[in-house]
């Protein structure tokens, strides 16, 4: 939690001096308040720290929301660290007073940095969290009171075996959730790994589970192909999202998984796997049944199935590797996604839009010399459906030697009209921590656009964990008016510098 500095009202009345050791002390101590009130924080006023004891994983989940602006509060979730856990926490931020609450604990020894959590408010202004250990079950509470943090209902388990819960809600309160399922050695109903889908209705207990997605694994077992010993293991990057109609759900992901032994794509990592489409469905019966274009689909769907955004249903020789970011639904309920791609020697940067059943790939002109964009990213909507996306940035020459994925030590901001113009752009420099970092954004969702351009987003800065039960502590930081923060700085003078207080 950042510190709050406190203030001075009304007048201060200076008691008579006497010399003693007491007099001495509380002499020292109000010029200390003094000093404080009058300097005020360090760095950029729109800049706020949130915690020191962040995990290498608090702000990770593409699906997970972990931002709710309302129009007196911020809250803010993310995963920590305890001693010798991870653990989940919640606090909020007064926008009247400018002050942050005591962060609460909301669960404690989870498993590992994959444990991120998954943040909504319903009509009523009650909060509902979701989050899970590593191949758990997930993890559901409610809140006691509106608007309130400190007490929440007993823990409701949800599935198993489950990892990266992507969550949304409806105007009336009912809730949808999906997260990947493990395949499992012991479980036969489990016998490959695929994306399951629960909803709850107001009041009511959570669905079963319904497998709605699957990889290419079985199509190429049944081709008999050499495939790798991780039973068809994937990663969707899922993003789940209610539409304003109040009756569409759209799900966004990008397709990881690795690869047969007789395919050496560029994209591919060492061990063999890549991102090769980004892709889409839809649900327009609240998940009773899912779609791609005006055809129903057999569950679970497949890659030859699903709408493809870009890439390939079956990975080329040569290819991107592709990132995503959160979906988005703008004001006329069309769902709109960021990704990169990842070349060899660059990355581009895309944004594409579906209307009238079609997507409407754009390619960003990024105006960042001497640097690409790699994920993580994050996609805001802001006034009159702008976008901004927020992605790590790093040197070209660096991103030359590692074009998969690269850590790096800033962020970099693009904000573009409805055409997918250029119309703002900062850097956010996390090195104020010292070391290699890894910066993963996480975009508000519900932001207030009528007092704000864009939605604000929380920052992870800090040291790489070494794997991910590394106990390894990051700092987190809420940006807000991203576009109204920073300085112009160093080589690149003509984009404003964001810095983040150490």
């Amino acid at each position: 939690m950042g510190f709050v500095y406190p203030k001075i009202h009304g007048q201060v009345r200076i008691p008579k001096i006497h010399f003693n050791i007491r007099t001495i002390l509380w002499t020292f101590l109000l010029a200390g308040v003094i000093l404080c009130t009058a300097s005020g924080p360090p760095g950029d006023t729109n800049v706020k720290l949130v915690s020191t004891a962040g995990s290498s994983g608090a702000t990770g989940n593409t699906g997970g929301n972990k931002i709710i602006e309302t129009e007196d509060f911020i809250f803010v979730t993310w995963l920590g660290v305890g001693r010798e856990n991870f653990e989940v926490l919640i606090n909020r931020y007064e926008k009247y007073s400018k002050t942050w609450s005591r962060p609460v604990v909301v669960a404690t020894n989870l498993a590992d940095n994959h444990a991120s959590p998954a943040l909504l408010l319903d009509s009523e202004q009650y909060l509902h969290i979701v989050f899970s250990g590593h191949h758990s079950p997930f993890y559901y509470r409610k809140s006691v009171k509106p608007l309130e943090i400190d007490r929440w209902s007993v823990t409701e388990k949800v599935g198993e075996e489950l990892t990266y819960p992507a969550f949304t809600i409806d105007c009336n309160d009912n809730l949808y959730l999906v997260g990947r399922a493990r395949y499992s050695l012991v479980k036969e109903s489990m016998n490959i790994w695929t994306l399951q889908y629960f909803s709850k209705k107001k009041g009511g207990e959570w669905s079963p589970a319904k497998e709605i997605l699957q990889s290419n694994y079985e199509k190429w077992k049944a081709e008999r192909r050499k495939l790798s010993a991780f039973y068809g293991y994937v990663a969707w990057n899922q993003s789940l999202r209610m539409g304003p109609d109040c009756q569409t759900l759209h799900l966004a992901f990008r397709n990881w998984e690795y690869l047969p032994a007789d395919l050496n794509a560029n994209y591919a990592t060492e061990k063999g796997a890549g991102a090769y489409f980004v892709g889409y469905m839809y649900s327009d019966d609240g998940g009773g049944s899912w779609k791609a274009g005006e055809k129903t689909l057999e569950l679970p769907a497949n890659p030859q199935t699903v709408e493809i955004i870009d890439g390939e249903r079956n990975p080329p020789a040569v290819g991107p590797n592709f990132g995503i970011s959160d979906l988005v639904i703008n004001s006329e309920n069309n769902p709109v996604l960021s990704y990169i791609k990842h070349f060899k020697d660059h990355s581009e940067v895309w944004v594409s839009q579906r209307t009238n059943g079609q997507w409407d790939n754009n390619r960003i002109d990024l105006q960042i010399p001497g640097h690409q964009f790699t994920r993580p990213l994050t996609l805001g909507l802001g006034k009159d459906d702008h976008l901004l996306v927020v992605a790590t940035l790093v040197d070209q020459e660096r991103y030359a030697h590692h074009p998969k994925i690269v850590p790096g030590s800033r962020l970099g901001g693009i904000a573009v009209d409805g055409h997918y113009k250029v119309n703002h752009r900062f850097i956010i420099d996390t090195a104020a921590v010292k070391h290699q970092t890894i910066a993963r954004p996480s975009m508000a969702y519900y932001p207030l656009m009528d007092k704000s351009s864009y939605p604000p987003f929380l920052v992870t800065a800090g040291k790489i964990a070494a794997n991910k039960k590394d106990i390894q502590r990051t700092r987190v930081y809420l940006v807000k008016d991203p576009d109204k923060s920073g300085k112009s700085a160093g080589r690149l003078k003509n984009i404003p510098l964001i810095r983040l207080p150490e």
